[in-house]
């Protein structure tokens, strides 16, 4: 029996990437998913931690839950985001590890990596760091953080 994929595979993910895109370059364009301080305000983001960042960290910010609700983080913990697109929960999750953790966020999309560093810059935050993620299909990969 021959299996086939109803969807291209490489097509989608390129389009996914395309519309990323999009957001990080005009994060008050129009789309079809809400973005920015309407949306982390709609996910139950603690106002507190959301309110102070500045619109580079948040405006597109393009998440689909709030992670944070299951706890809050503690001071010195470790975090990975896998999938960080502009960092907004990057810098929310710095916001609570302060400068003794370490936050790291990985994503595919080269603008979103840009906008990401440079905002992560612009707030001092030399505990967040940005690294690409493959953009190709792997099955198996390993990160090592040294």
């Amino acid at each position: 029996m021959a299996s086939s994929t109803p969807v291209d595979a490489e097509v989608l993910r390129e389009e996914v990437k395309a519309k990323y895109r999009e957001v990080a370059v005009d994060p008050h364009g129009e789309f079809h998913f809400h973005t920015g301080r309407f949306l982390a305000k709609r996910l139950k983001y603690d106002s507190a931690l959301v309110d102070p960042m500045p619109d580079a960290a948040v405006g597109s910010f393009a998440g689909v839950g709030n992670p944070f609700i299951l706890r809050n983080l503690e001071a010195g913990e470790q975090v990975v985001d896998i999938g960080s697109g502009g960092g907004f929960d990057c810098f929310y999750a710095a916001g609570q590890v302060g400068p003794t953790g370490q936050v790291i966020g990985i994503d595919m999309t080269e603008e979103m990596l840009a906008k990401s560093r440079a905002t992560a810059q612009a707030m001092g935050l030399d505990y967040v760091a940005f690294k690409e993620a493959w953009s190709r299909p792997c099955r198996w990969t390993t990160l090592r953080w040294m």
